[in-house]
């Protein structure tokens, strides 16, 4: 996957530019698309489970570094990536493939769509392990449930793999 990302950024770089995008969006939904994006195409993160789920420390440290301010800005706990940043993530959307019949800036799109705890229930659906130290689990399989009846995606675990797709 490396051969895929500019130089000079890692692989929590490439996850943190494509869970932001092109649009401001929480920390929270971040963590969550970036971990699902890793998922599905391979590029590694630092993700531990946490009381709300998945949650890589890394990320964090990354959007909220001063460092990065020429890729990241953030204002008022909301993130959204600078020009830089932007021209950064149409690069990485021009190379990456998930090998699954979503094409990844669609799936993107769609996930940036769901709010923060739709994103929860998909990520707890998808990698139950994540909810280990959860403390919201009961709330989380009441929002799977609604999450499954009215999503535009179609999400499944089968044989180690997750298979994406529209309905």
């Amino acid at each position: 996957m490396s051969n895929k990302i500019p130089d000079l950024l890692d692989e929590e770089d490439a996850l943190a530019i494509l869970s932001i995008g092109d649009k401001q969006i929480s920390h929270t939904k971040i963590q969550k698309i970036a971990y699902i994006l890793s998922s599905i195409t391979g590029i590694k993160g630092d993700f531990t489970p946490h009381h709300y789920g998945d949650f890589s420390e890394n990320i964090m440290e990354k959007i909220q570094s001063p460092i990065n301010r020429d890729i990241f800005y953030v204002r008022d706990d909301r993130y959204s990536l600078t020009p830089k940043g932007i021209k950064i993530y149409h690069e990485l959307l021009d190379k990456i493939d998930t090998k699954e019949e979503v094409k990844v800036e669609n799936l993107i799109a769609l996930l940036r769509k769901l709010n923060a705890e739709n994103l929860e229930a998909l990520t707890y659906h998808l990698f139950p392990e994540t909810a280990v130290n959860s403390m919201i689990k009961p709330e989380i399989d009441i929002e799977i449930s609604h999450l499954k009846a009215k999503s535009e995606i179609k999400a499944i675990r089968r044989d180690g793999r997750i298979i994406l797709s529209l309905k």
